[in-house]
Order: structure tokens, then sequence, then C-alpha cells
């Protein structure tokens, strides 16, 4: 099975809501049945959060102290992508 995933990353603990709020809100360069806005639009984590046919997801924070500043590595990744 073939799963997509996306990423976020902070310099300091947020919450999962903002996280998720950053990829939903590519939603506003994409159109349902046309696709993105304009060619260069980034909307691949958005439509990742959408897919149709995705039944599992799962989440997961990681703390990396030695990156010199984006210590904080949300994943979500989603099955079937």
């Amino acid at each position: 099975t073939r799963c997509g995933e996306n990423l976020y990353m902070s310099s300091d603990p947020t919450s999962w809501s903002a996280a998720i709020q950053s990829w939903y809100a590519e939603s506003l360069d994409f159109v349902y049945g046309v696709g993105p806005k304009n060619p260069n639009a980034a909307v691949g984590h958005y439509t990742q959060l959408v897919w149709y046919s995705t039944y599992q997801v799962g989440c997961g924070i990681a703390y990396c102290p030695n990156q010199d500043t984006l210590k904080y590595y949300y994943v979500c990744q989603y099955c079937p992508a």
C-alpha cells in the first residue's frame, strides 16, 4: 500500500491544530475538480488531508535538540494515498 506524508517543522513546540491548519491553508489555492489555481501553487499537503480513499491516519512528533533552529517535527502519514 502506498502512503502519503505531511511534515511540519517548528523551532518551538506548537499545537497539532497549528500544523494541520498550515496544511489546510493550501485549500485557498485549490479548485475541486480542477486542481491548483496556478501551476506553481503548493497544494500537496491539502490534497493529502482530504484524499478520498484514505482511511488510515497516523501522526507523531519528533524532538531533535541537536538541530540549529527547527527542532520539532510533526508528521502524519495517510494510507492509502
